[in-house]
């Protein structure tokens, strides 16, 4: 089953005040984007001129990057080298009143081939994130839970071809995004 073809809207029941300072608190800090003068920025560390696109945000986002390099650890130290090992760029917990819009994101400028792969399996560890919240939090407040995906690329018109079928059949929670521009989370979630 493939978490992200398959995702609908769901609705979880957590303690509200606490959420998000949980999400923060259960993710290890190597992996957590910093605000920069009140800014996240999307970046790609193996390429340097790619171009860099700020998020706006009017609300809490917890956002991780869980591709870089941290000190020689691996995300996934319990299986092989491959595919599954395979994460979107970001993953992102984006809290607007009673709503937790879980948001992948994935940079691409030239292999732009397993993108769909690397979107599910950010899904599934998103899932898994949320779901380890609400234990460790117990049940109180129901959350409703949306997901969204964000393809941040240099080159719009060559994935439309590449995955036409793939965007029209997710166009309500899959987006695609140039590269440089400011991303307003707002506008797609709210």
């Amino acid at each position: 089953m493939k978490p992200f073809m398959t995702m609908k809207t769901k609705k979880i029941t957590v303690k509200e005040k606490s959420f998000f300072n949980t999400l923060v608190d259960i993710l290890h800090k190597d992996y957590q984007i910093s605000l920069t003068k009140g800014v996240f920025y999307l970046f790609e560390e193996k390429e340097p001129n790619y171009p860099i696109t700020k998020i706006l945000i009017e609300n809490k986002l917890c956002l991780c990057k869980f591709d870089k390099d941290t000190k020689g650890k691996k995300l996934f130290p319990f299986f092989k080298d491959g595919g599954q090992n395979t994460c979107c760029d970001f993953i992102g917990f984006y809290i607007v009143d009673n709503e937790c819009f879980i948001l992948l994101i994935n940079l691409k400028s030239k292999n732009i081939s397993n993108h769909v792969a690397q979107l599910e399996g950010g899904a599934l560890l998103a899932h898994f994130i949320i779901d380890t919240a609400q234990r460790l939090l117990g049940k109180e407040k129901t959350l409703v839970m949306k997901q969204k995906a964000f393809l941040v690329t240099t080159n719009k018109q060559k994935v439309i071809k590449q995955d036409y079928y793939f965007f029209r059949s997710k166009k309500e929670n899959f987006f695609t995004h140039i590269a440089g521009k400011d991303l307003d989370l707002d506008y797609y979630c709210i």
